[in-house]
């Protein structure tokens, strides 16, 4: 018996039909490429699937009644289905949270171009595929004798429209009169509601303040 070839997998018999398997992949494919769908909700199609070159006769027949069945399957809405995007490489990096004594938090401004451009965010180091975190604090922002770096635990994830990131969160203690560095500013904690902070480091601070 021949079998006819439909786009990568086969239909077993011009008049037997499609087994189960190669129906679902067929109907993917019907509803992504070849036909223009009106409405699955209606359960109808605006074209028969024969009138289709791509698409065997043994095919059509087993299709016909494909927007009936998705119906009674309740998965009429889950069509056209697009492939999940695949998540790039991660980054990671360390973020730096000075707490003055005075209840203000050391925060700068992002660069005028690129992601989060002029938001504000908390200052840490580069993110990078091959983060070194036994060297994150060579990056901490300098805030005197006194301060002292310490690691929380747990990280910060975030996702990205293009990789994921993590973050290791650092926590410092300054004294009230601790001048901030170059670029940086101190922020009242109870006005952090009124900067236009991103997301990924409204997570860092509430890791931190959780933890202080």
């Amino acid at each position: 018996m021949s079998s006819a070839s439909c786009r990568g997998f086969h239909c077993r018999g011009r008049t037997a039909g499609c087994e189960a398997g190669d129906q679902n992949n067929l109907l993917h494919l019907y509803s992504q490429n070849i036909g223009r769908v009106t409405s699955l909700r209606r359960s109808w199609i605006s074209e028969p699937l024969s009138a289709h070159r791509n698409v065997p006769r043994a095919c059509a027949v087993s299709l016909g009644k494909a927007p009936a069945q998705l119906h009674a399957r309740g998965e009429q809405e889950t069509f056209p289905r697009k492939s999940p995007k695949a998540e790039g490489k991660l980054r990671s990096s360390a973020a730096f949270v000075a707490l003055r004594a005075d209840g203000r938090v050391l925060l700068r401004r992002r660069p005028e171009k690129g992601l989060l451009a002029s938001m504000m965010e908390v200052p840490g180091s580069e993110w990078k595929h091959d983060f070194d975190r036994a060297h994150a604090c060579h990056s901490a922002p300098r805030l005197g004798a006194r301060a002292r770096w310490r690691q929380l635990p747990g990280m910060v994830r975030h996702v990205f429209a293009h990789f994921p990131l993590e973050l290791t969160v650092f926590v410092a203690h300054a004294q009230p009169a601790t001048a901030a560095p170059k670029g940086a500013c101190w922020v009242k904690i109870r006005d952090l509601a009124d900067e236009a902070l991103p997301s990924v480091h409204a997570k860092v601070l509430a890791h931190a303040l959780d933890r202080r």
